[in-house]
């Protein structure tokens, strides 16, 4: 004898709530799926039409079912996506959300068609090899240096933009400028472009070199040979003839007109390269314990010097290859500088 709101579904026409509840007859939006319009379904516990339950009502490009605002999305987390990473904002898959989803290249999080990409480069901050340091924005990829600006951005090999070889360091021409550090000048590798820890102009008598601005005053930097070919460590700082004074040890081959590493022809002091080299001349005296392989420099030979020691030296022609005082004997069929027996 009670009056209710419903007993059937017909007794319900609000299109809002179109179903009865034949338990607690009231009108409700859904007591089960047939009473929600297509591809929806019935949240039973609200009684509310929603687009999903769970995963199995989600497919397409939206696979995940969002519970607590029952919709289809396209993520809630990374797991959702694979290889990609989730856009929880958006609640879609992308390739990335910042750099760390790259894998050495950036993200492209601008507004645009690949937005959420991974690419070479965004900007030139991004291009940080000398060899490709400006970026193609239009392609997203780096490049080489068209201007010296291009290469600002580097912590080295800013100083100079070639168009052949990239962001220079250094040039053997301004060195002096290029390779400053707090006044103090350091030389510059004319086949790398970058700056060494060499002081410029402090090299002297068969001191290793790859450039003239290396060798003190009154050097150059000549290629050198052993024993008719080339000698292994190149090319060394040779004291320049002046004309006058005949060339002084450890110069035994006197003055000669040779191609100094720009080839340019020079007249310059030379060692005995038949028998010697440079490296051998300055590891000299070394102790060497009767190995020769001590004696690590090309030419270099482990001999008997006087007080039982032995030492590294090298073969010798005449006493003007040995320096200072040092003499040339004779040890078996050869000669060597300060040596006294095998």
């Amino acid at each position: 004898g009670a009056c209710v709101e419903c007993l059937t579904s017909a007794n319900c026409d609000d299109v809002a709530k179109p179903a009865c509840d034949t338990i607690a007859n009231v009108c409700l939006a859904c007591t089960g799926d047939t009473d929600c319009d297509d591809g929806d379904v019935c949240n039973t516990t609200t009684n509310a039409c929603v687009t999903c339950r769970g995963n199995g009502d989600c497919g397409g490009t939206t696979p995940v079912c969002d519970v607590a605002n029952d919709v289809c999305v396209g993520c809630l987390g990374d797991i959702d996506c694979g290889d990609d990473v989730c856009d929880t904002a958006n609640n879609t898959c992308v390739v990335c959300l910042d750099n760390l989803d790259c894998g050495g290249q950036v993200c492209k999080t601008e507004t645009s068609s690949d937005q959420n990409a991974c690419v070479q480069c965004v900007d030139n901050t991004t291009c940080t090899t000398p060899a490709a340091s400006k970026c193609d924005v239009a392609n997203d990829v780096c490049e080489a240096c068209m201007v010296k600006a291009d290469c600002s951005h580097l912590t080295k090999a800013k100083n100079h933009c070639d168009l052949v070889k990239g962001c220079l360091e250094c040039r053997p021409g301004t060195e002096s400028a290029d390779c400053d550090q707090s006044g103090t000048k350091y030389f510059c590798d004319g086949a790398t472009n970058a700056c060494t820890t060499n002081l410029a102009g402090n090299i002297g008598t068969c001191g290793a070199c790859a450039s003239n601005a290396e060798c003190s005053a009154g050097f150059r930097c000549v290629p050198t040979t052993f024993a008719g070919g080339p000698a292994s460590n190149g090319s060394y700082c040779m004291q320049l003839y002046d004309g006058v004074i005949p060339c002084t040890k450890p110069y035994g081959a006197g003055d000669q007109i040779r191609p100094d590493i720009n080839n340019n022809s020079v007249n310059v002091c030379m060692i005995s390269e038949a028998v010697t080299t440079c490296a051998a001349y300055s590891q000299y005296a070394q102790a060497c314990n009767g190995n020769d392989n001590m004696c690590t420099a090309q030419g270099g030979l482990c001999k008997q010097f006087t007080a039982g020691t032995r030492r590294c030296t090298y073969a010798c022609i005449g006493p003007d290859d040995c320096d200072n005082t040092v003499s040339c004997n004779p040890v078996g069929a050869s000669k060597f500088c300060g040596a006294s027996g095998i």
